[in-house]
């Protein structure tokens, strides 16, 4: 019977086939080695299907691929492989059919991190902030108002803000802890949109047109720069030693200037506005329309406080 068979290549290379093996889950195995003797890969297989490989990689890192079914992400696969890093990090999962398409990717990073890719597609997505604070973001969402969305959590992980993309092109963003800042200003072809909760800050999917809710908040940050479009914010808290705080460039108006003192300069702000119904509108000199919900021009004009000018 025959049990191992050595092939040398023109090379130097060489692999070195075990068979008649028992007790295993496999019945043999091939080992291949480079032309100075370093091992590169094995395979082992029972019969004539592939059981399991492994590749070890010119740095250091290492593939190791099982040739059983599953599902991984609620998709079924043939075949799955884990890569492993020098330093014996676990940094990648990929799954396969049986033709051998990649179906899931998921990918880890040393900080918490992770995508997690479907069909090419990314569906989910961790972004970890040195500072402890991360967000999850969902996308491919079908059936739902929204096709994507994010839910971003501090450092003491409570989830602390909410950013859905509607299926209409605009935003929603919903505050859900005090003192956030929220900042929204001109990209060049779009806008950029933040949200950031103590030091750490979290990019979010720009729209041209957004609301924010803010409803049961206190001292909230609306940051505003020219080129925005068109924002609405729901439950600015006006009054109270907890405000909210409006803050906007005073190049985005133009009879706002450093020269003014607070007041007149909340005078002059507001005289850029409307009262329309119950919500109070500011529109700059580039278009931008931003919407305080259930705010009326004598409450804004009260507090000047909730103003500040950069």
């Amino acid at each position: 019977m025959l049990t191992q068979v050595k092939t040398i290549g023109a090379g130097g290379a060489y692999d070195i086939a075990n068979y008649g093996i028992t007790g295993q889950p496999y019945t043999s195995n091939d080992v291949f080695y480079n032309s100075g003797g370093q091992k590169t890969s094995e395979t082992w297989s029972n019969g004539t299907a592939l059981y399991q490989s492994e590749t070890w990689n010119a740095d250091g890192s290492t593939d190791i691929r099982h040739y059983a079914a599953g599902a991984l992400d609620g998709v079924a696969f043939a075949s799955s492989e884990v890569h492993t890093t020098a330093a014996g990090v676990h940094d990648k999962t990929t799954t396969y059919d049986a033709s051998g398409n990649s179906l899931v990717v998921e990918t880890f990073q040393t900080n918490g991190g992770f995508t997690f890719l479907v069909g090419g597609i990314l569906t989910e997505q961790k972004t970890a902030d040195p500072g402890g604070a991360y967000g999850l973001a969902f996308s491919a969402i079908t059936g739902q108002a929204y096709s994507s969305y994010e839910n971003i959590y501090n450092a003491a992980r409570v989830e602390v803000a909410q950013t859905r993309d509607l299926t209409t092109g605009a935003g929603t963003l919903i505050l859900l802890g005090n003192g956030l800042t929220t900042s929204v200003s001109s990209g060049g072809s779009s806008p950029q949109e933040s949200v950031t909760t103590g030091s750490d800050v979290f990019a979010i999917n720009p729209h041209w047109t957004d609301t924010i809710n803010a409803s049961g908040e206190t001292c909230e940050t609306f940051t505003y720069g020219s080129g925005f479009g068109a924002s609405a914010i729901n439950g600015f808290l006006a009054t109270g030693a907890t405000h909210d705080t409006l803050q906007v460039q005073l190049s985005m108006f133009s009879n706002l200037n450093a020269s003014l003192s607070q007041t007149q300069d909340v005078a002059a702000l507001l005289s850029d506005g409307k009262q329309v119904g119950a919500n109070y509108q500011f529109l700059d000199a580039a278009g931008d329309v931003l919407t305080l919900n259930n705010v009326s021009k004598a409450t804004l004009a009260a507090n000047p406080g909730d103003f500040k000018f950069v």
